[in-house]
């Protein structure tokens, strides 16, 4: 399904389309991107979220509309690890070290048999950008407390004295 630019995709964040015409004439394969805001998507700790693509990535061009996606980049690496991917979504573990609104770009390769010519293959990146969510944001803690960014709960500061 194609999605027009005045209306974005009812994916799990905000979905920019191509500005190209060539995937409205489903001719080639030409994704666009999408952007996962914090507040829509999951925080650190080994938390799972799930991108889907099903309503944003057109495979028109595509043999049988289907096409074979690969992660081919994670920057940081060591945010999130992507557990699945297909053309329907994606979905990933976010890490320790994970930072509420720290900004994960992932680059997803897709590729697909042309369907109206034989032998040919069709190929397209694309970008999802996931924000981690900020389970602190708002939460006010007492003196002496601190948020916990995995739990959104206010804990006792650590006190360490040095002798």
């Amino acid at each position: 399904m194609s999605c027009p630019e005045s209306n974005p995709c009812s994916c799990l964040g905000t979905y920019t389309p191509s500005t190209s015409t060539c995937s409205t004439t489903c001719k080639c394969l030409d994704l666009g991107a999408i952007t996962v805001f914090p507040d829509d998507g999951v925080a650190p700790c080994g938390q799972s979220g799930v991108v889907s693509f099903t309503d944003c990535f057109d495979f028109c061009p595509c043999d049988n509309e289907v096409a074979t996606m690969s992660v081919q980049d994670i920057t940081p690496e060591d945010v999130i690890t992507v557990n699945s991917i297909s053309q329907s979504g994606l979905t990933y573990t976010t890490s320790d070290d994970a930072e509420p609104n720290q900004k994960v770009t992932i680059t997803v390769k897709a590729v697909c048999a042309s369907k109206t010519t034989a032998g040919v293959t069709l190929g397209d990146y694309t970008t999802i950008t996931i924000y981690i969510k900020d389970l602190c944001k708002g939460v006010l803690c007492d003196s002496g407390e601190t948020c916990n960014k995995c739990t959104g709960e206010c804990e006792p500061d650590v006190n360490l004295t040095v002798s």
